[in-house]
């Protein structure tokens, strides 16, 4: 999931105020930096941000920006890169495979969504795992609108079943299962966002709720419990996680 933001030392600052620890990211020679809030089975959470509109994606980004922060784009992960291509060629949706990843152009519908591997790699250190919060995945994304990219998951084998959920912006949901046991979360309404703006949070995964109270406490940040919900969960505003939802799950 990765989170536009335009200041990357503050955003940085913030989620560790929540109890993640961040990877240093590299650099890049189109004005982009960013940083990683990385679990073991490759799933994360980066920060991003650039300065110039050296090439597209850096143009797109500050342009994204100027609305302010938020998640820009959301990843499903897929093990046979080659053979996805493949399949959304043939629904005419102009995939690039890039190796490790594939996009869509900005004039398919699904621009937001890319798939990729799993994103491990050779630098990752046993300390960028162990974050004070308890977290260890990434579940599931939750998006407002966006009728499209269901019907797209749908027809690429995602299960689909309605159902009540534990959210502060919306009780009914409607739940895809991707193949490899993603969740996405999906809302028919826009939730107050602009259509462009259609990722709504995440949820993360934890060991331990009383630790991320703990740490929410200690930064006097303001946690939300759904009223009415039995799921061991709590939330956190889009204003205390640049304009990103999470959800802290056990």
């Amino acid at each position: 999931m990765p989170v536009a933001v335009g200041d990357l030392e503050q955003a940085r600052a913030d989620f560790e105020k929540l109890g993640f620890v961040l990877k240093p990211g590299r650099p890049h020679t189109d004005s982009i930096r960013n940083v990683h809030v990385k679990f073991r089975d490759g799933t994360e959470i980066e920060l991003i941000t650039a300065s110039a509109p050296l090439d597209a994606l850096s143009a797109e980004y500050i342009d994204w920006l100027k609305a302010g922060d938020g998640p820009a784009f959301w990843s499903l992960y897929n093990p046979d890169l080659q053979d996805l291509t493949e399949r959304l060629s043939k629904m005419g949706l102009s995939p690039n495979n890039e190796g490790h990843v594939v996009t869509f152009p900005q004039s398919v519908f699904a621009h937001r969504l890319f798939f990729a591997e799993r994103l491990w790699s050779p630098t990752d250190q046993p300390e960028y795992f162990a974050h004070p919060n308890t977290a260890y995945r990434l579940e599931a994304v939750w998006l407002a609108g966006a009728a499209k990219e269901r019907d797209l998951v749908l027809s690429l084998g995602g299960d689909r079943r309605t159902a009540f959920t534990c959210a502060p912006f919306s009780p009914h949901v409607e739940v895809l299962t991707s193949p490899n046991g993603d969740e996405i979360m999906f809302i028919s309404e826009q939730s107050g966002k602009s259509p462009e703006r259609s990722i709504l949070g995440v949820t993360v995964m934890v060991r331990s709720l009383d630790a991320v109270h703990m740490i929410l406490a200690k930064n006097n940040i303001h946690d939300t419990k759904v009223d009415g919900c039995s799921r061991n969960s709590i939330w956190v505003e889009p204003a205390d996680a640049h304009g990103l939802w999470i959800e802290f799950r056990r």
